[in-house]
């Protein structure tokens, strides 16, 4: 995805409503494709995600082309006709998803945080 996903006025009130999440983490595990595809529907996409803070798999619509999130939805909501379901395979696969994707940006924080620490004890000549 190109750019930064914005967020709709609803999307946000629905992150705080729905979610213990914070936006950026929404937006990080959206945008880092850590989602299972649900299909798409009028113009929207639904991709199921697993909220680590809630232990539960929710599900975000974003417009095509993912530049807007525009609401969160519990995993138990009906969803449109020619959707994936949201079962049990596909809600451990969100879960495994999320969990690459926080070890893997631990790892690169782990990192980081190594390198600077070696920057800042290495002594200048």
């Amino acid at each position: 995805m190109e750019g930064q996903m914005k967020l709709t006025i609803h999307g946000s009130e629905r992150i705080f409503d729905r979610t213990k999440m914070v936006v950026r983490d929404v937006l990080s595990i959206i945008s880092s494709n850590a989602v299972v595809e649900l299909g798409s529907h009028g113009g929207c996409e639904y991709l199921l995600f697993y909220s680590p803070p809630d232990n539960r798999t929710k599900i975000a619509v974003v417009t095509d082309g993912r530049t807007h999130l525009v609401s969160i939805w519990e995993s138990d909501y009906f969803l449109p006709t020619g959707l994936k379901s949201v079962n049990k395979e596909n809600k451990r696969k969100a879960m495994h998803l999320c969990r690459e994707f926080m070890f893997k940006r631990f790892a690169e924080a782990k990192t980081t945080r190594s390198e600077i620490q070696l920057a800042a004890n290495t002594k200048q000549p």
